[in-house]
């Protein structure tokens, strides 16, 4: 049986490529996000109430997904090696393409859906959105599994240099872009073949960067701990070693 959807609308993210982006929304409530709907859907009207929920339910495609087909057992980069099923993870290669996420709804204005805690790739196509409700998306007790017995924090980052965020922000911004450059590194944005493997070494040796709204944050990594070491307006890729 087959399906065609076609898309709602797009978000536009603070997140610009696939590196860097979360895995779980919550993990950055720094992030910010705008979920521009097709105006053939009459926002104004669509959208009506959608105003007095705290949260959002939203299922995407992922678009930058370049995998070679389905594959029923995955390598998840928080199980550091270690092989699960597929739907066992919300892992973006498979069968079907399709990503669920929750999203902490801001405001609403001129038919743009202003969210934040964020996951989602900038320019990532909207399938649908559905309100968050507490009493019936909630379940108590309920039991995560492997996610339960995972760090998300798998990086320290040394703050003792942090480098100047140019562009003039004001200090309630700097204070927002420090955290959410710092939490995104946490993270350990890294593919799992990099981590700490010398026989597949980074092309760029353990300097990274990550492209988070309009900023190109530079970082190196020894064992487990992080330092950020340039901050640059625009895309630059880190100098090789």
């Amino acid at each position: 049986m087959n399906f065609t959807y076609e898309a709602i609308g797009v978000i536009k993210s603070s997140f610009n490529e696939k590196f860097g982006t979360p895995r779980q929304p919550h993990l950055s409530p720094e992030s910010r996000g705008e979920i521009h709907i097709n105006p053939s859907l009459n926002p104004d009207q669509s959208l009506k109430g959608l105003e007095e929920f705290s949260h959002l339910w939203v299922l995407f495609h992922f678009h930058l997904n370049r995998s070679s087909g389905f594959k029923a057992s995955i390598h998840p980069p928080r199980l550091n090696g270690k092989k699960t099923g597929v739907f066992s993870t919300r892992s973006p290669h498979r069968a079907n393409p399709i990503g669920l996420s929750v999203v902490k709804i801001e405001r609403i204005e001129n038919g743009i859906i202003y969210v934040s805690s964020l996951d989602l790739v900038d320019g990532t196509p909207i399938i649908d959105i559905k309100p968050y409700i507490p009493s019936a998306d909630r379940v108590d007790q309920a039991d995560g599994a492997w996610t339960d017995q995972i760090d998300d924090k798998q990086l320290e980052v040394n703050l003792s240099s942090f480098p100047e965020i140019p562009g003039n922000p004001s200090k309630e911004e700097v204070d927002r872009l420090k955290a959410l450059f710092t939490r995104t590194i946490e993270l350990d944005p890294r593919a799992l073949p990099y981590k700490g493997d010398k026989e597949n070494p980074h092309p760029y040796g353990n300097r990274y960067a990550i492209l988070v709204e309009d900023y190109n944050v530079v970082f190196k990594v020894e064992g487990n701990q992080a330092q950020i070491i340039e901050i640059n307006q625009g895309y630059k890729k880190p100098q090789k070693n």
